[in-house]
């Protein structure tokens, strides 16, 4: 019998579950409405290939069944791009894992913090409709109450409450510091 380490095994079972966990997510997600989908996927479809004038039964040629095939992988992963990126990413973290190490070719202690935030920021923003934002631009008053709010009210409000949770002995000086 084959001994497998008990590492590989674990990394394994660890990457058979992740993929699972993504397919069957991917495989409930709905799809995006046509408004507001990547331009990937607002192309038409090919049209369907004729059959070869060349083949008297009505069969299509290995090429034309080559091309439907082709269009067939094009279209699902046009429309499951997330799953196969998320299989992708799993599949080369376990065939290469220093590439993804702290101090390995991607810097993840520099792309993930800045970089990924930032890209995620940065595909959200490209994907609002300029009517949308112009519109909810027009609303300044709303904003301003909503950052007041956000930034003044609730860090006072916790400030205050904190101090009096302290001062009454409830709360530990860790514990302030932490929240405040």
């Amino acid at each position: 019998s084959v001994r497998v380490p008990r590492q590989a095994a674990g990394r394994a079972r660890r990457m058979i579950v992740l993929v699972v966990a993504a397919a069957s997510s991917a495989a409930f997600t709905p799809a995006l409405p046509l408004s507001r989908a990547p331009p990937v996927l607002l192309r038409s479809p090919p049209p369907l290939l004729a059959t070869s004038p060349a083949a008297s039964d009505g069969r299509p040629t290995p090429l034309q069944r080559l091309k439907t095939a082709t269009s067939s992988v094009a279209g699902f992963l046009d429309r499951r791009y997330f799953l196969v990126g998320v299989v992708t990413a799993v599949a080369l973290a376990a065939a290469y894992p220093p590439l993804g190490r702290r101090g390995g070719p991607l810097r993840p202690e520099r792309t993930v913090a800045w970089g990924a935030t930032c890209g995620i920021f940065l595909l959200s923003g490209l994907n609002l409709p300029t009517s949308e934002l112009a519109r909810a631009a027009v609303s300044v008053r709303l904003h301003a109450l909503i950052q007041g709010f956000n930034l003044l009210l609730i860090p006072l409000t916790t400030v205050l409450s904190c101090n009096a949770l302290l001062a009454a002995g409830l709360l530990q000086p860790a514990l302030r510091d932490g929240m405040v």
